[in-house]
């Protein structure tokens, strides 16, 4: 009560207080970072480590499993994930979410030092993970000049990205690169007795620049330096060479010397138009519109520059932001008016009306104050949180202005009625209001990943609701004594309100007299939630798509890019022609094409539906594994789709015995009815040709394994000798031999090989070649080799079919040693659900206490 008399005798204080929280909380505004989801530390550590040369299983045995005994054994680490691939290894160590990193840090990078790995391995590289590291912004390059677009991609738009605030990285897809090409003529090259590696000795040797000292002149020292560099191609082919019998030749003698376009390690093309994809990576505490629209006006800048080049942005998660924040703003403002509308009919006095209405917002601002001092992003988690409390607010407010009402008609002085009405119900209001607070207040004290996402959700809807309960205890009464509202008793909405009054007063007197088939119903109803609620998917984070989809061909290692692009014609063929698709964009590397198509503007189909009919129109596709998800939207890689898809993973100390059991549970889902497609990691497999140097026979020669090895390696894939600047851009110089002369393996072991000695000898005289079949990846977790089995379901009873094939799964019999298991995702998914469930429960408990 002394509060209350207070601020009715401080008026122009409190309302000085009040105009002090409107203008801090617009003032806010725009200085928050605009985000889809709050950002989510996570406690894990990357190490990488390349092996050159190595195969999945040398990888695994020689680098992963001597960095996963070495993480292990170090403080914190809660789990060890890793993964062996041909030439590099990747081990992920997960950490309790209270350890500290920097010290995580220092500990894994002194126990990795300690390590004794192979001398051609290189050292590790430690990478702390990041769940927000999507593509924050893609870019489509075209040129409709002449000049190098590598070139200008390389030295001038990735520079000027990356020197923006906020932009983390830029990666770069497609394209191709100019060079200089000295095709090698072998037959000349055997007649003088050189080889590929003394050719390229030659031409490093020929541009030099080497600091001699310095000499005396005067009174000031001179540096004196010797050098020589290619200044044109002329240069290049003058180049002098000796042969093994001493004579001198020029370059321009064995090979043809030109500029030429390197074959592209990847091919990127936008709605069917060869380009260069530039795909941006924030800065994880920048906030993403801001960089966004950096990135828009940097472009623009460059494209006033140059006229020939072209930029068209294919994808902008600060749109999308920007769209779902603006939709919630909507709502919230919305919930304000919708609100005073109701309370109008109810009260008949817009003064009543703006007297709560007033209440909201200013709670809105107050939390707004809160939320920039703890350095809250504004996501779908916090506004959604203020759209949920905006139907809570207001309940103080109105029950404190009809108090008021109520005491005005005992009293005829506003000042006294807003006293005691304030008075009478400021207890119930305060036990209310914590009543509801403790609702959330153990979202706040979550921990883990869950925590960080809801925690703040937790926050916002405790602050708002305490600055509700206040502003109904101060604001209301305050008000009501100035505006002098008048209650509008006699309306059709009250006369409505007395006719249900009447009508329930009725039902309740019945279901008095039935109170044991009342109880049963309520039982009976509660089970059939919980059974209904188990059929129900489970999402961490629901997703929300936008009718756009994902599709990735995935193709035997080593499968050509000119292929894998043929082999792909007809499905880029499909999505230019579908009409509910706006664009596309394609990019091959690697052994993977992947195409994504952005839906248009307020499609009827779903994603969901769009995944289904692609999945059935490719099932007959081979020589490929085709995955198809659902994209945009707000997806987000926290995002699960389990709906039209179920995995099965396996663990076991034996690999073998892990691959046969996923043989076993592939034939089951082949088996199952309403399976579209069936995938295994197990089944990713590749041919590799080792080429077996008898070490003596090549002594005999004056060669050794490594000299015929990097000849090799030269031979294939040629070789960089030098760099040489032509206005004002820099080529590689490349040997290499005329394209298909070794594209055969009888050809290369035809190839004849010079020795040190001058002597000449077939390879085939000195070795020979054995095949090998070897995984593509060797995956293990917590020392346990695992292997993920996938299939993709028809949209129609697409859960019942997965945990169909999940329970026949867990009772196949195995080999001994294999069992079935949780991936990464889903022991995440679990534990933060988990921990959800018992902050309800633990809410629960605090509303009865």
């Amino acid at each position: 009560m002394s509060l209350v008399k207070l601020v009715l005798r401080r008026p122009v204080s409190v309302t000085l207080i009040i105009l002090a929280i409107a203008v801090f909380g617009i003032s806010s505004i725009p200085s928050f970072n605009l985000e889809l989801i709050p950002d989510i530390d996570m406690p894990m550590m990357m190490v990488t480590t390349v092996y050159p040369g190595a195969d999945p299983e040398s990888v695994e045995e020689l680098i992963t499993k001597e960095v996963e005994d070495a993480g292990q054994t170090l403080s914190g680490v809660d789990s060890c994930l890793s993964y062996s691939y041909e030439n590099y290894s990747i081990v992920a160590l997960t950490y309790d979410y209270d350890q500290d990193m920097n010290d995580a840090y220092t500990d894994l990078s002194a126990a990795l030092d300690a390590l004794d790995l192979p001398d051609d391995a290189q050292d590790p590289i430690i990478l702390q993970m990041d769940v927000n590291a999507m593509d924050t912004m893609t870019l489509s390059v075209t040129n409709n000049g002449s000049s190098d677009m590598m070139a200008y991609v390389d030295d001038t738009l990735v520079p000027e990205l990356e020197s923006l605030t906020g932009v983390a990285s830029v990666s770069v897809s497609g394209g191709a690169e100019n060079y200089i090409r000295v095709q090698l003529d072998e037959s000349k090259l055997n007649q003088y007795g050189l080889s590929i590696s003394t050719v390229a000795s030659y031409i490093a040797a020929a541009d030099y620049n080497i600091p001699a000292g310095s000499v005396s002149a005067g009174s000031q020292d001179i540096s004196v330096s010797a050098s020589d560099t290619f200044s044109s191609l002329q240069d290049l082919k003058n180049t002098t060479l000796t042969t093994a019998t001493g004579s001198l030749i020029t370059l321009a003698d064995v090979a043809d010397i030109y500029y030429a376009t390197k074959d592209p390690d990847s091919i990127s093309r936008y709605n069917g138009e060869d380009n260069i994809t530039i795909s941006i990576v924030k800065v994880q505490s920048a906030g993403t519109v801001q960089v966004t629209n950096a990135v828009s006006e940097k472009i623009e800048e460059l494209e006033a520059e140059d006229g020939t080049v072209t930029f068209e942005v294919i994808y902008d998660s600060g749109e999308e932001i920007v769209s779902s924040l603006t939709s919630v703003a909507q709502t919230l403002v919305l919930g304000v008016i919708i609100a005073m509308i109701v309370l109008f009919l109810f009260f008949g006095d817009w003064k009543a009306s703006l007297i709560v209405g007033s209440s909201m917002p200013l709670s809105v601002l107050a939390t707004m104050v809160a939320m920039n001092l703890l350095g809250y992003s504004m996501n779908l988690i916090t506004t959604g949180a203020l759209v949920i409390a905006i139907g809570l607010i207001v309940d103080n407010s109105i029950v404190v202005l009809e108090s008021c009402f109520r005491a005005k008609d005992d009293c005829d002085d506003y000042k006294e009625a807003a006293l005691k009405g304030t008075g009478a119900v400021m207890m119930s209001i305060v036990a209310s209001t914590i009543t509801t607070i403790v609702v959330y207040v153990p979202l706040m004290f979550m921990s883990g990943m869950a925590g960080q996402m809801f925690g703040r959700l937790g926050f916002v809807i405790v602050f708002t609701l305490t600055a509700s309960m206040i502003s109904a205890i101060c604001v209301v009464p305050l008000l009501f004594a100035n505006f002098k509202p008048i209650e509008k008793k006699d309306s059709p909405v009250n006369h409505f309100l007395e006719w249900i009054k009447g009508g329930y007063d009725k039902l309740l007197r019945r279901i008095m007299y039935w109170r044991k088939t009342t109880l049963l119903v309520c039982v009976g109803l509660l089970v059939l939630s919980a059974l209904l609620a188990s059929t129900m998917k489970i999402e961490l984070i629901p997703s929300s798509y936008d009718g756009s989809i994902s599709i990735t061909a995935t193709f035997r290692s080593g499968t050509k890019l000119t292929e894998m692009d043929e082999a792909v014609a007809d499905i880029e063929q499909m999505l230019s022609e579908d009409e509910e698709f706006d664009r596309y964009n394609l990019s091959i590397s690697d052994n993977q094409a992947v195409f994504t198509a952005y839906a248009k503007d307020n499609t009827k189909r779903t994603s969901e539906d769009a995944v289904e009919y692609y999945i059935q129109e490719l099932s007959q596709v081979t020589g490929m594994d085709i995955l198809v998800e659902p994209t945009g939207g707000g997806s987000t890689m926290m995002s699960n789709y389990i709906s039209d898809q179920t995995t099965v993973t396996l663990e076991g100390d034996d690999l073998d015995n892990v691959y046969e059991a996923a043989e076993m549970v592939e034939e089951l889902m082949k088996n199952t009815e309403g399976v579209l497609h069936v995938s295994s990691d197990a089944s990713a497999t590749e041919t590799v040709a080792h080429i077996v140097v008898d070490p003596l026979k090549a002594a005999d020669a004056g060669l050794t394994s490594a000299s015929v090895a990097a000849d090799l390696y030269a031979t294939l894939s040629g070789t960089t000798a030098a760099t040489m600047e032509q206005d004002g851009e820099e080529y590689d110089i490349i040997l290499n031999y005329p394209d298909g002369t070794y594209d055969d393996i009888n050809a290369l072991l035809n190839k004849t090989l010079t020795g040190q000695t001058g002597k000449s000898v077939v390879l085939s005289d000195i070795a020979h070649v054995e095949y090998d079949e070897q995984s593509q990846m060797i995956q293990r977790s917590d020392g346990k080799y695992q292997v993920t089995v996938s299939a993709s379901l028809t949209q129609e009873n697409g859960l019942i079919q997965s945990n169909a094939i999940t329970s026949a799964a867990k009772e196949l019999s195995y080999p001994d040693g294999v069992s079935v298991s949780s991936s990464f995702i889903e022991e995440m998914r679990d534990e933060n659900l988990g921990a959800l469930f018992t902050s309800l429960l633990a809410g629960g408990c605090l509303v009865l206490l």
